[in-house]
């Protein structure tokens, strides 16, 4: 319970620096080792897209470091009609020391969805699937990804935002951050088009048998929805939900 406690206050003094670099830097890692059985670290805990043409939001249930369920909204940006589904999620790993890597293979209902291979350190993370292979790294306060090709740099004014730009220096996406309570929520802008992402993420144990849910927050609804919580968050429900019609 002590162990619990300390992580939980580290990581919340890490989350509510905000770094947008290294808060980047750490959504890559999540990404590739959540599956571990010893993780620590940040949990998504929803996603909310708007696309323009149409709005997509997730929820998820998870027991431990277990996915039970996921359940999926959508909807057309003109419609006040919102469509939704549950899948029911039997998705485990297994993690295995090769030498300086660890190779996760990811089993969906028993059977081999993927395989990659990771080696971490605090500035880097190689990984490599199939034929594929790069390495994210910080160096200089900058992010480093696709074999050099993309780099992710800090407003000047701004420690909570950052961009990601190509090697003729285009802006494609902005990262936005911002922390309400232990959440984190990662705020994604694309240039060419506008489409936005925001992701929720909270701080886990390994350790935990708690159920962690994923809470949406819907930016142009959820005043009117008793379904949300004062974050925008959905509050606690089932695994079947009957979203606003």
């Amino acid at each position: 319970m002590k162990k619990a406690i300390l992580i939980l206050s580290i990581l919340a003094l890490d989350v509510f620096a905000v770094d947008c670099i290294r808060a980047t830097f750490n959504a890559y890692v999540m990404q590739y080792t959540i599956y571990s059985e010893d993780y620590e670290g940040l949990r998504t805990d929803s996603m909310y897209v708007d696309k323009g043409s149409s709005i997509y939001a997730s929820k998820d249930y998870w027991t431990g470091n277990h996915l039970d369920s996921v359940i999926e909204y959508g909807k057309s940006s003109d419609s006040e009609e919102w469509e939704n589904k549950v899948s029911l999620m039997n998705r485990t790993a297994t993690v295995t020391q090769e030498g300086d890597l660890k190779k996760y293979t990811i089993l969906d209902d028993g059977e081999i969805d993927s395989e990659y291979f990771i080696f971490l350190d605090k500035d880097s993370l190689y990984y490599k699937e199939g034929i594929e292979d790069d390495t994210i790294y910080i160096k200089n306060d900058t992010l480093h990804r696709d074999h050099g090709e993309e780099i992710i740099v800090k407003d000047v004014d701004n420690e909570n935002k950052c961009y990601d730009k190509d090697r003729e220096n285009n802006v494609w996406m902005t990262y936005e951050y911002e922390t309400r309570g232990d959440t984190l929520i990662q705020k994604r802008t694309h240039q060419d088009g506008g489409k936005v992402l925001i992701t929720f993420m909270v701080p886990v144990d390994s350790n935990s048998t708690t159920t962690i849910q994923r809470k949406v927050r819907p930016a142009i609804y959820y005043k009117k929805a008793k379904h949300f919580d004062l974050l925008g968050r959905p509050t606690q429900g089932k695994y079947t939900v009957d979203f606003l019609k």
